[in-house]
């Protein structure tokens, strides 16, 4: 990805609620074929390793009736993130 072209990998995430929680749905966009490059995210004060492909991959997560508010990436990832709907 980083060697054969000049695109920054985004990290596309959306929240879908279900019943007793949340689910985060996210995936790499604006990558090069077969790239599936593991990151750190920080969700409000918690931290998830996520493994994204160019697929939508979820991951459920407990927050009650509170929905989360942010999704940071580890600063020291070259990649941009965007919330879709």
């Amino acid at each position: 990805q980083y060697l054969r072209t000049t695109s920054i990998p985004l990290l596309e995430y959306r929240w879908v609620a279900v019943k007793g929680g949340m689910e985060l749905h996210y995936r790499w966009a604006n990558i090069v074929n077969g790239f599936a490059m593991p990151v750190r995210v920080k969700i409000d004060d918690k931290e998830l390793l996520l493994q994204p492909t160019q697929n939508w991959q979820v991951t459920s997560l407990e927050y009650g009736k509170k929905a989360p508010k942010t999704l940071f990436a580890e600063p020291n990832y070259y990649i941009q993130t965007s919330a879709v709907k």
